[in-house]
């Protein structure tokens, strides 16, 4: 990369960062905590007329321009991480790489249940009738 190049680039990628961060934050609370899921959170509640799932699809789109800014900037920042932060060790900046990629795919992997909620509702529990039972 040409010497000229990398100090705009550095300063695009860590305005983009930050503000795609920033981004998240503010998607993230507002699906938190006012637009909640459940009776009120999924119907008829809305910021600047879109509703959580629209907010929802802005929130993730937002987390794809931070990890791709993210590796942008590591790719930037190359050097500095092998020579500085890794002490001039591969394997202290192998061993950081492999703990984010386990972490971000180990918890990818993870099994996906349907909550007890969702269960009752599929299953209602057999209902009895108060006892009286008609013969044959």
């Amino acid at each position: 990369m040409k010497p000229g190049l990398k100090n705009p680039l550095m300063r695009v990628t860590n305005l983009l960062l930050y503000l795609s961060f920033c981004g998240l934050i503010g998607t993230g609370a507002l699906l938190t905590w006012k637009l909640v899921p459940g009776s009120q959170g999924g119907h008829g509640l809305t910021v600047l007329d879109m509703k959580r799932h629209e907010w929802g699809e802005i929130h993730f789109w937002l987390a794809a321009v931070c990890v791709a800014t993210t590796l942008a900037h590591l790719a930037l920042n190359w050097p500095w991480l092998k020579k500085i932060a890794s002490s001039g060790k591969a394997w202290r900046l192998l061993a950081g790489l492999a703990a984010g990629l386990i972490l971000i795919f180990g918890i990818y992997a993870l099994p996906v249940q349907g909550s007890q909620d969702n269960r009752d509702r599929e299953n209602p529990p057999a209902r009895h009738s108060g006892g009286q039972h008609r013969g044959r």
